[in-house]
C-alpha cells in the first residue's frame, strides 16, 4: 500500500531533533516554552525504535556542518547495539560524501542512514575556504562582544560584514555580536570603513587575507533597517547573517 494512500502507518513521520543547544549562552537555555521537547541522547533512541518497528528506515537529513553525524555516533554509544562503524566527525562541512548506511542500531530490519549535508548556497560559509570555515565554525560555547556605538561609526565582523550607525536620536547604542570568538571584530568611523577592510586583510579582519578572496566573494550588499527601542536593558531587535554564526 502506497503512503500517498493516507495509510497512517505508512505515512513518512518527521522527528525534528536539536542540536549543537551547548553552544547556546547558558542563560538561553531556560526549560520554558520547551516543556513538550524530549531532551537526550537515549530519548530520541527510543522514540525512534518506537516510529521505525522492525522493518523501517531512518534518514538524518539536514543542512551541511549541522551535526548529523555526531549525533549518530551518540545513538550508537547509548543503543547497546553492535554498530558496525562510526562516522567521521568535522568541522568544517561536506565530510559525509555519499549516503551511508550504519548497521546495529535499531532493531530488527530496520536501518539508519547518514546522508550528506544539504547546501544552502544563500549562507556565508558555503562560499568560504575550508580553512576559512574553522574561523567561523562556533566550537565552544558563544560569548556576548559588546561595543557602545554612537553614530557615524561601524563595526567589522572580520572581513565578512559590517554594521554602521548612520543616525541615532541618542548619542549611542549598545551592539551585541554573537559570533564565533576567532572572528576578530573592530569598531571604527564609517567613513573609514572601506580603507580599513582594503589595508587589513588577514589580520584584524580576517578570515580573508587577500583582495582576491574579497572580489572572489562579491560586491557586498547594503541592508537598512530602523530599530526602536525604549530600555538599555533588553534587546530591540536581532540582525541575523546566514553562515556567520
Amino acid at each position: 500500500m502506497d503512503w500517498t494512500e493516507g495509510k497512517s502507518g505508512n505515512v513518512p513521520r518527521v522527528v525534528m531533533v536539536a542540536l549543537k543547544i551547548d553552544l547556546l549562552p547558558t542563560e538561553a537555555l531556560s526549560p520554558t516554552g520547551m516543556e513538550h521537547w524530549n531532551w537526550g541522547i537515549k530519548n530520541l533512541l527510543n522514540e525512534l525504535v518506537e516510529l521505525v518497528e522492525a522493518r523501517g528506515h531512518v534518514y538524518a537529513i539536514g543542512a551541511q556542518n549541522a551535526g548529523k553525524s555526531t549525533l549518530i555516533n551518540s545513538l550508537g554509544k547509548v543503543s547497546g547495539g553492535k554498530v558496525v562503524s562510526e562516522l567521521t566527525e568535522a568541522v568544517v562541512p561536506g565530510t559525509t560524501l555519499g549516503i551511508v548506511r550504519v548497521d546495529g542500531m535499531l532493531p530488527g530490519q530496520a536501518k539508519l542512514f547518514d546522508t550528506p549535508g544539504i547546501l544552502h548556497p544563500h549562507q556565508l560559509m558555503m562560499r568560504l575556504t575550508s580553512e576559512e570555515q574553522k574561523l567561523v565554525h562556533i566550537g565552544k560555547e558563544l560569548k556576548p562582544r559588546t561595543y557602545r556605538v554612537g553614530a557615524g561609526h561601524s563595526v567589522h565582523i572580520a572581513g565578512l560584514m559590517r554594521l554602521d550607525v548612520e543616525e541615532a536620536s541618542v548619542d549611542s547604542i549598545y551592539l551585541t555580536v554573537w559570533a564565533s570568538s576567532h572572528l576578530p571584530l573592530h569598531m571604527g568611523k564609517t567613513e573609514n570603513a572601506c580603507t580599513m577592510i582594503e589595508t587589513h586583510f588577514g589580520r584584524q579582519l580576517k578570515p580573508l587575507n587577500s583582495q582576491k578572496r574579497v572580489e572572489e566573494l562579491g560586491k557586498w550588499v547594503r541592508k537598512e533597517c530602523t530599530i526602536s527601542g525604549n530600555s538599555w536593558k533588553v534587546s530591540s531587535v536581532d540582525v541575523a547573517a546566514a553562515g556567520l554564526g
